[in-house]
C-alpha cells in the first residue's frame, strides 16, 4: 500500500478497526480510520481512488465492515453511488447541506472517539439524551454547552420538531433562518431582551472553559425567541397579517412572546425590513443538497 507507486494498489484490511457512528460524513470516518492505525494524515484520501473500486467497496476492505453497513452509516457514499449494487440495493438519497459535531458524550460512548462530524438537519440542534447543544457555535466537541438549566431550550427544540409536522420541512426551514437573522439582528442591536441574558449567563456559568462555550451559548440562548418568531412567519395567518396595512396584531404577539411588550419600530429594525420587503436571504429552504 504505497501512495507513491503509479500501479493500482492492493488494499488489505488495517491492523484496527473503527466503529460506525450514524450520519457520519464520510471525511471524517476516513481521517479517524487514519488515526486510529497510526498512518499520516491524507494518505487514506490519496489511495482510495486509485484502488479502481468504488470507495464503500473499497472502505469495506480496509475496514472489515460491510459495504452496504457503510452506506447506510455514511449518507455520502450512497448519495455518490452512480450505478446499484446487485447486493446493496440501497436507495441514493440527496445529502443534508449542514455538517456538524455529533455530540461528544454520545459519540465518545459509541465510538471511543469525541472528534465526530455528522450530517444533520437544522432542527438537530441538541442531544436530547444528554442535553448538550450541538448546533449553531459548536466549532468543535469541547464547545457544546449543557443545557440542564435551561429546560426551555429543549422544549423549543420540540416545538420546532412539532411546526415541521404542521407546516412541512421546505417552509419551517426559510423561517427559521429568517428568523434567526432577526433575532441576532437585535442582539447586536439591543443585546436582545430579558430571557435571553438569563439563559445565556445560566449556560456559560460553572465552566472553566467559558471562552470555549460562548459562541455556542450565544446561539443556544437565542434558540427558543427564534423558534417563537419562525413559528409566527411560518404560519399563513401570521404572516399575512405581518404584511397587511394593519400589522398591529402581529407585532402585539411578537410583543407577548418575545420583545417584553416591545413593538419593533423603523425601516432599520430586522422585523420591520421583513415585514416591508419579505425578504429571502439566501435560502430555498430545503435541508439537502440537491
Amino acid at each position: 500500500m504505497n501512495p507513491g507507486s503509479t500501479s493500482t494498489p492492493q488494499l488489505r484490511p488495517l491492523p484496527i478497526r473503527v466503529r460506525l457512528y450514524p450520519r457520519e460524513t464520510t471525511a471524517s470516518f476516513i481521517l479517524r480510520l487514519e488515526r486510529r492505525n497510526h498512518l499520516p494524515s491524507g494518505i487514506l484520501k490519496g489511495l482510495l481512488p486509485r484502488a479502481g473500486e468504488p470507495w464503500g467497496e473499497s472502505l469495506g476492505v480496509l475496514t472489515c465492515h460491510d459495504p452496504g453497513t457503510l452506506m447506510l452509516a455514511m449518507p455520502q457514499l450512497g448519495a455518490y453511488r452512480t450505478t446499484a449494487s446487485p447486493l446493496h440495493k440501497l436507495p441514493a438519497g440527496p445529502l443534508p447541506r449542514i455538517t456538524g459535531f455529533a455530540c461528544n458524550h454520545c459519540a465518545l460512548s459509541r465510538t471511543g472517539d469525541s472528534r465526530i462530524e455528522i450530517y444533520r438537519t437544522h432542527e438537530q440542534v441538541l442531544c436530547p439524551i444528554h442535553r448538550r447543544w450541538t448546533g449553531h457555535g459548536t466549532d468543535s466537541p469541547d464547545g457544546q454547552p449543557g443545557l440542564g438549566r435551561c429546560p426551555e431550550i429543549t422544549a423549543a427544540n420540540r416545538h420546532h420538531r412539532n411546526l415541521i409536522s404542521r407546516h412541512g420541512r421546505p417552509c419551517v426551514r426559510t423561517a427559521f433562518h429568517i428568523s434567526s437573522h432577526i433575532n441576532y439582528r437585535w442582539f447586536e442591536q439591543y443585546r436582545h431582551f430579558g430571557p435571553f441574558t438569563d439563559r445565556y449567563r445560566a449556560l456559560i456559568s460553572g465552566t472553566r472553559s467559558s471562552c470555549i462555550l460562548e459562541p455556542a451559548a450565544l446561539w443556544a440562548a437565542l434558540y427558543p425567541p427564534t423558534i417563537e418568531l419562525a413559528a409566527l412567519i411560518a404560519s399563513a395567518r401570521w404572516a399575512e397579517i405581518a404584511h397587511s396595512q394593519h400589522p398591529g396584531p402581529f407585532l402585539d404577539r411578537v410583543g407577548e412572546s418575545i420583545t417584553d411588550g416591545w413593538h419593533p419600530r423603523g425601516y432599520q429594525d430586522p422585523l420591520q425590513h421583513w415585514m416591508q420587503e419579505d425578504w429571502r436571504p439566501g435560502f430555498t429552504g430545503q435541508d439537502t443538497l440537491t
